[in-house]
């Protein structure tokens, strides 16, 4: 079914992201129903968005998974910055804030709850994930910052799964930029070196984890571009999108 504003980067991202043109699961994402499937044939599933979440990893509401959002950088400590200016330590304000957002009380509300206890798991989760990361030691095969960074961080994470708990896991990664409505060459010259460099290291790395048979990569582009240049050397939004795939257990040098 064509949707109105077929040709808009939101409405055509919504889509890529979904793949659910009747809205028959509302607020889910492919990857989302995807690691239901694994939920409820047993295994212990993570749904993480490098750098910012994702509705390609939204499920089923009813099991409670939330999406974990981690920074490429690194997982962050809570700082006296994050909290009151004025205390040099975070390990005595600590107790007081866990106390003051453990406890329901008749005069809470259904959102404060939510919000305090969003404030407890991620305030636990953080410090979990920091300590398992920080005792895997550093990934030195792969740099930090850009994309390569973003990749680095499903490295370190994928390196940690046993540690962490998890027999599945979806990442997200995104990177804009490349709406070339002028210079298009130009453009693509500068902008597809840092991802092929991405991919190889991050491949490189699968391998020598052993992982690499147990990890498929998937870039998507949710809009496509004319064949045909415009009158400005640029491309513009067109019919379908441009897909490809890698990792242990595909068949790959195919077009299909």
């Amino acid at each position: 079914e064509t949707r109105p504003g077929l040709f808009s980067h939101t409405a055509m991202q919504n889509h890529c992201y979904k793949v659910d043109a009747f809205d028959e699961q509302k607020g889910t994402g492919i990857l989302g129903r995807l690691l239901d499937v694994f939920e409820n044939n047993n295994y212990t599933v993570g749904a993480n968005g490098i750098n910012g979440a994702s509705s390609m990893l939204g499920g089923d509401s009813t099991k409670g998974r939330m999406v974990e959002v981690i920074s490429s950088w690194g997982i962050p400590a809570y700082s006296r910055q994050h909290l009151i200016h004025g205390h040099s330590d975070i390990g005595t304000l600590k107790p007081t804030i866990m106390e003051l957002n453990s406890e329901s009380k008749s005069q809470n509300s259904l959102y404060a709850d939510h919000w305090s206890q969003n404030l407890v798991d991620s305030w636990h989760n953080s410090d979990m994930l920091r300590e398992i990361l920080n005792r895997n030691g550093p990934l030195t095969s792969m740099h930090r910052g850009g994309l390569e960074g973003s990749f680095r961080m499903i490295a370190q994470m994928i390196r940690a799964h046993s540690d962490r708990k998890k027999n599945r896991d979806a990442f997200v990664v995104t990177i804009g930029g490349f709406d070339a409505h002028t210079s298009a060459l130009s453009n693509l010259e500068w902008r597809l070196p840092p991802i092929d460099t991405a991919f190889k290291k991050f491949r490189a790395e699968m391998m020598a984890q052993g992982n690499y048979d147990k990890v498929t990569t998937i870039m998507i582009s949710e809009i496509g571009r004319t064949i045909t240049p415009n009158s400005s050397g640029g491309t513009d939004h067109a019919w379908g999108g441009n897909y490809f795939m890698f990792g242990g257990g595909v068949k790959g040098g195919r077009i299909v």
